[in-house]
């Protein structure tokens, strides 16, 4: 394990002097930090956007079940009609 070490520090040292001379253009950190928005969303913010987020999903999980519950009594209705030789006629 010990020859691991001395490979990996041989390998550091020749990429630390390979890149010895390497810096940012100016104004690097200055254009960085003008993307960076001032402010970081509240909690109040994000509770909102979590909550527009789930609002659409419950709806569209109460719109999913109200489809399957009609579907479902449809299919029932049939299977005990068939079950009890009870069928509809219309006249």
């Amino acid at each position: 394990m010990h020859e691991d070490e001395d490979d990996l520090d041989r390998v550091l040292l020749r990429l630390s002097a390979a890149t010895e001379g390497v810096r940012p253009r100016p104004g690097f950190v200055e254009r960085v930090t003008a993307v960076i928005p001032a402010r970081a969303p509240g909690f109040g913010e994000g509770v909102m956007r979590f909550g527009t987020a789930m609002l659409a999903i419950a709806t569209l999980s109460a719109a999913c079940a109200v489809v399957m519950g009609f579907w479902g009594e449809q299919h029932a209705s049939d299977a005990f009609a068939s079950a009890y030789w009870v069928e509809d006629f219309d006249w």
